[in-house]
C-alpha cells in the first residue's frame, strides 16, 4: 500500500478515515470554522483576547491567514515546533513586552496546538514554559480621596470636557461599580441587561476563570448609578439603536457594546482630567486596599471576607496586597536603619 507522506496522523474514531482531516485541513473555510468552535468554548472577553494574540503570532509567520497558519503550525514536528515557540518567546521578549503577555501569547500558540491535536493533526504538544510572572508588584492602586475626587469632577460642569452627558453618567456608573464591587475591566464590560436583578438590587458576573455566573448584590451608591444609567441607556437607545448592543449594558461612542480599549482609555483620560494615573484594574486594587484599611477598625471583615470580596481563588495572592498596603519591607528597613543611630 502507498503511503502518503503528507497525511495527518489522526486519533478519531477508526469509522471515520485519515482522509477526512486531511482534507479538512486542506479546506480554508473550514479550518477557520473549526477554530471558531473551539473558541466559543471560552467567554467572549477571552476570545477576543485570543483572537488579537493570534493575529499577532499570524503576522509573525508571514502567514495570510487563519488557516495557512494553523496549516504551518501542523506541517512541524515537535523539534521545529517547539524552536518556533522559542523564537516566538523571544521576539516577544527583544520587543519589551511584560512577562504576563508574553505568557498570553504563548498561551495562544500552545491553545492552537492543542486544538490540532483535537483534530487529529499533530501529536506533539509545546514544551516551552511560561516566564516567570512578577508578583510583587504596586497593588496599591489610586487613593480613597483620589476615587472621590473623579467622581466629584464626573458631576460637575467640567465634566462636559470628556464627552457628553450620557457618556459621563455612564463613566460615573463604571467607576463606582469597578470600585465598590471590585470588579475586573472583563468582567464589566460584558454586563448585559439581563445580568442584572429585578430592581436593580445585584448583578450576576461570569468571574476570572469560572464557568458558572455569580450573584454580587449591590451596596446602595452602585445601585443609584445603575439605576440612573438605566434610566438614560432605555433613552438612548431609542434614540440611536445599534442591534448588537441592545443586550449591553455599556456602550461605546459609535453605539457598539464598550470594549475593554475603550473603558481603559476612558479611565486614563478621566485620571489625568483629575491630575492623578487611574486605570480600571486600579480600581479594583485600590477596592482591596481599602477593604485592609476597613479590617484594621471593623472586626467583621477578615481575610475570609476580603477574599470573598475579591473573588481570589488563593489566599495568597490576597496576601501580595496585605504586604503591599502595610509595607512590612519599609517597618524591617526601619527597624534596621536605627541601628545605625
Amino acid at each position: 500500500m502507498i503511503k502518503h507522506p503528507q497525511t495527518l496522523q489522526t486519533n478519531l474514531p477508526r469509522s471515520l478515515p485519515p482522509t477526512t482531516i486531511t482534507e479538512k485541513m486542506r479546506s480554508v473555510e473550514a479550518v477557520e470554522e473549526l477554530w471558531k468552535h473551539f473558541l466559543q468554548e471560552r467567554k467572549p472577553t477571552t476570545q477576543q483576547t485570543y483572537t488579537k494574540s493570534f493575529e499577532k503570532l499570524r503576522q509573525h509567520l508571514g502567514k495570510a491567514s487563519i488557516s495557512e497558519t494553523l496549516q504551518h503550525l501542523a506541517s512541524l514536528d515537535a523539534a521545529n515546533a517547539n524552536l518556533l515557540a522559542l523564537e516566538w518567546k523571544n521576539a516577544l521578549d527583544s520587543a519589551n513586552h511584560a512577562p504576563a503577555t508574553v505568557n498570553l501569547h504563548l498561551s495562544t500558540l500552545k491553545s492552537a496546538v492543542r486544538f490540532l491535536r483535537m483534530i487529529g493533526a499533530v501529536s506533539w504538544t509545546i514544551e516551552i514554559r511560561n516566564k516567570k510572572a512578577e508578583t510583587y508588584r504596586d497593588t496599591r492602586g489610586p487613593s480613597l480621596d483620589t476615587i472621590k475626587q473623579a467622581i466629584a469632577y464626573l458631576r460637575s460642569p467640567q465634566a462636559s470636557k470628556i464627552g457628553e452627558d450620557w457618556q459621563i453618567m455612564q463613566l460615573e456608573t463604571l467607576v463606582v461599580l469597578l470600585f465598590s464591587l471590585g470588579l475586573r475591566r472583563g468582567e464589566v464590560i460584558a454586563l448585559t441587561v439581563d445580568d442584572i436583578d429585578n430592581g436593580t438590587s445585584a448583578v450576576w458576573i461570569t468571574g476570572k476563570g469560572r464557568d458558572a455566573r455569580e450573584r454580587l448584590d449591590l451596596p446602595p451608591n452602585a445601585q443609584k448609578a445603575l439605576l440612573r444609567w438605566l434610566s438614560e441607556r432605555t433613552r438612548l437607545l431609542t434614540l440611536t439603536p445599534h442591534p448588537n448592543a441592545l443586550k449591553s449594558l455599556f456602550l461605546n461612542r459609535d453605539g457598539h457594546p464598550l470594549n475593554a480599549a475603550a473603558l481603559y482609555h476612558q479611565i486614563a483620560q478621566l485620571g489625568k482630567q483629575i491630575g492623578a494615573t487611574l486605570r480600571p484594574h486600579g480600581l479594583r486594587h485600590a477596592a482591596i486596599t481599602q477593604a485592609f484599611e476597613r479590617a484594621k477598625t471593623d472586626p467583621s471583615v477578615g481575610l475570609a471576607q476580603i477574599q470573598r470580596f475579591s473573588r481570589h481563588a488563593k489566599a495568597d495572592t490576597l496576601l501580595i496586597y496585605k504586604d503591599n498596603h502595610d509595607n512590612e519591607a519599609l517597618r524591617v528597613a526601619s527597624s534596621l536603619d536605627n541601628l545605625l543611630d
